[in-house]
């Protein structure tokens, strides 16, 4: 009896230790989850499905990894859609169904992957983060047959970055250069800051996973704007290069990719970008040159709009130019200057006379300047829009030049309800 468990497990020992070896994954290693062999859950309490070289630390209960898109999706957490194409999957954990096995955290280890073919290997991938019940994601790392797991990136929760549902994915970049040469397992840990609810406002993602070669000149990544005036705008970035010898920034007017846009040369991260037009939509993107012959790609995009520039007075509008243009239906707005703020809503607002409709009940029968040209009247398009007070907001004016500035308009208040 005793020979033959000894022979049973030594054939359980080999059966499995083929199996993770039949799992082992060569480098470069991708993963975009949009094969079919991740299945969507088709339910509350589905767990999907997944390769059965990944694994779950648990396969079904409350906060679970599984392919997205999920099943429900409100809109108080996870993404909108997945990083790739924007119509594919992406793995989340979910929050389930209620009376399950409830959990804080929620595992998700890749197959082994090989990394005897580099020298620098490193882990890249994106992730969304959008929710109020996030904590954290927690990324780990341990040699193949070992039970150790090394922390290897902590990303806390970023409501900053992180406002909704649709914005953007954001790149995590980890050196594994001390797994050099080993056979590694990568795991990924969703935390929250429940235990006990379901459909929790904690739905962590991850796209795009990449192990590969680090290269000599990292492209640069997460590229964003802030400080935004009417010439400049400040740009930000996270970048693996050390002391790059420049960084260059391509922009251009519009939304596309600035592939034959202007080329300027910045001082460091965090630097501005001036010299621009005021009231333009630019998109920018950058790369560092590491040493002679050695340049990164080129990054991410960034589009921003920049502010308006202040107008000097002694300054006037009398609203005929044609960027105020009446509307020709009579319950909606026209179109006003851009650099004007209109606090408005959809049943009252301010619009550029004369309206589409004239009520003799109300409102001017001519503007002031001419008799026969244009003006602001405040609209209202339904009797529920009473208890509303819609502003408007000039563009900024520069009063420098003036030593007792005055302020002159002609108003007309004709009405019952005023």
């Amino acid at each position: 009896m005793k020979l033959r468990s000894v022979l049973f497990l030594l054939i359980m020992f080999f059966a499995l230790g083929a199996q993770g070896q039949g799992c082992v994954e060569s480098v470069p290693y991708t993963e975009n989850f949009d094969g079919s062999s991740w299945g969507i859950k088709n339910s509350w309490t589905s767990s999907g499905s997944m390769p059965s070289c990944w694994s779950r630390t648990l396969t079904t209960g409350n906060y679970l990894w599984v392919p997205g898109p999920v099943f429900w999706n409100p809109t108080t957490t996870g993404p909108s859609a997945d990083h790739t194409t924007g119509s594919g999957k992406y793995m989340v954990a979910d929050g389930m169904a209620l009376n399950s096995t409830q959990r804080v955290a929620s595992n998700l280890i890749t197959p082994p992957i090989d990394l005897s073919t580099l020298t620098y290997p490193r882990l890249s991938f994106y992730y969304h983060m959008f929710g109020s019940q996030i904590s954290k994601l927690d990324v780990r790392v341990r040699e193949y047959g070992t039970t150790a797991w090394t922390l290897v990136a902590n990303i806390p929760a970023n409501p900053t970055a992180f406002t909704s549902q649709s914005s953007a994915w954001l790149l995590q970049k980890d050196s594994l250069t001390a797994f050099a040469g080993d056979t590694v397992e990568i795991m990924f840990s969703a935390v929250r800051t429940v235990n006990n609810a379901w459909n929790s406002n904690s739905r962590i993602a991850i796209d795009d996973i990449v192990v590969e070669e680090t290269p000599t000149c990292d492209v640069p990544y997460n590229l964003s704007n802030s400080l935004r005036t009417f010439n400049s705008i400040k740009l930000n970035w996270n970048t693996n290069n050390s002391s790059p010898l420049a960084i260059q920034v391509q922009y251009a007017t519009g939304t596309g990719t600035p592939t034959s846009g202007t080329i300027q040369n910045l001082a460091s991260n965090g630097a501005v970008l001036h010299g621009l037009s005021s009231n333009t939509t630019y998109t920018a993107r950058i790369r560092e040159i590491c040493s002679a012959g050695d340049t990164s790609a080129w990054s991410n995009t960034t589009t921003f709009t920049t502010h308006c520039a202040p107008a000097t007075a002694p300054w006037s509008e009398d609203f005929e130019s044609s960027v105020w243009d009446p509307s020709t239906i009579w319950n909606q707005m026209g179109d006003l200057d851009p650099c004007w703020v209109n606090q408005d809503n959809s049943s009252q607002f301010w619009n550029v006379g004369p309206p589409a409709f004239s009520w003799p009940q109300t409102g001017p029968n001519g503007d002031h300047t001419t008799g026969s040209g244009q003006y602001l009247y405040q609209a209202t398009t339904s009797t529920l829009a009473q208890s509303t007070n819609p502003r408007i907001f000039t563009k900024w004016i520069d009063l420098d030049t003036l030593s007792t500035p005055e302020l002159r308009f002609y108003y007309h208040a004709f009405g019952q309800n005023m």
